[in-house]
C-alpha cells in the first residue's frame, strides 16, 4: 500500500529550465560545489514539469553532505527522481533499488532520492537523508539523496497536490521526463531505465535489502 497523505498545495515558483552562461534555470553550473556529477547544461527546449513529455523543472536542493545540488547540473545523464519518505515501505525497498541500479547503469545515469518526510512524519532535514544514505548504502557516485525544501514543496508541485509516494520520475539526458511511475514497480522502473540510458542490465536486479 502507498503512503498516502491529502494536503493543500503549496505554490511554488520553479523557473523553466534555460542554459545561459553556464547556468540551468537559477543554477550557476561552475558554482556548485557537491560530489555529484556535473553536466554541461545541455538539455531540449520546452513547457517544463514533471509529467511525460515535460522538461525537468530546475530546483536547488540541500543533499546529505550538507551542499546545494541542482536538478539541472544533471543535464546529460539519464536520472530517476524518486520523491520518498522515511515511513513509506515501499519507498526504503526502492533505496534498495537504487544501490543496484547505480551500479548496474553507471556513469550514465543518477538515481536522486528526494525525502520529504522523516520517521517522526515530520518535514525530512538533512539529518534524515544522512540516515537514509546511511542504512541503504547509498555511498555511490550517482546517488544523492534530497532534503525537500518547506516540508513537501517539491513533492507536492510533482504530485499536483495530492502527497503520495513513492513517486518516480524518469529523465532522459535532455532533461525530459520520459516516465512516470506512481508506485513502486521495481521491474518497469528498471526497464525505464535501461531505455533512456541505452544501457542493458539484468532484469531481475535485486529490488530489496539482502
Amino acid at each position: 500500500m502507498r503512503y498516502l497523505a491529502l494536503l493543500s498545495l503549496i505554490a511554488c515558483d520553479i523557473p523553466s529550465v534555460s542554459t545561459i552562461g553556464g547556468r540551468v534555470g537559477n543554477c550557476d553550473l561552475e558554482a556548485l560545489d557537491n560530489e555529484w556529477p556535473i553536466g554541461d547544461g545541455i538539455h531540449d527546449a520546452g513547457k517544463t514539469g514533471f509529467n511525460v513529455g515535460q522538461i525537468l523543472p530546475d530546483y536547488a536542493l540541500i543533499d546529505q553532505n550538507g551542499d546545494e545540488v541542482c536538478g539541472g547540473q544533471f543535464a546529460g545523464r539519464s536520472q530517476v527522481i524518486d520523491f520518498s519518505a522515511m515511513l513509506c515501505v515501499p519507498c526504503q525497498k526502492l533505496a534498495c533499488f537504487a544501490r543496484s541500479a547505480a551500479d548496474d547503469f553507471g556513469d550514465a545515469f543518477v538515481y536522486t532520492t528526494v525525502m520529504s518526510q522523516n520517521a517522526q512524519d515530520s518535514s525530512a532535514t538533512q539529518e534524515d537523508a544522512v540516515s537514509w544514505a546511511n542504512n541503504f548504502e547509498l555511498y555511490g557516485p550517482n546517488t544523492p539523496v534530497l532534503v525537500d525544501y518547506e516540508g513537501m514543496g517539491l513533492a507536492l508541485q510533482a504530485m499536483g497536490g495530492n502527497y503520495e509516494v513513492p513517486l518516480l520520475v524518469v529523465v532522459d539526458p535532455g532533461l525530459r521526463v520520459k516516465y512516470r511511475f506512481e508506485g513502486s514497480d521495481d521491474v518497469e522502473l528498471r526497464a525505464a531505465i535501461a531505455d533512456v540510458t541505452g544501457v542493458k542490465a539484468d532484469a531481475e536486479g535485486p529490488s530489496v535489502c539482502e
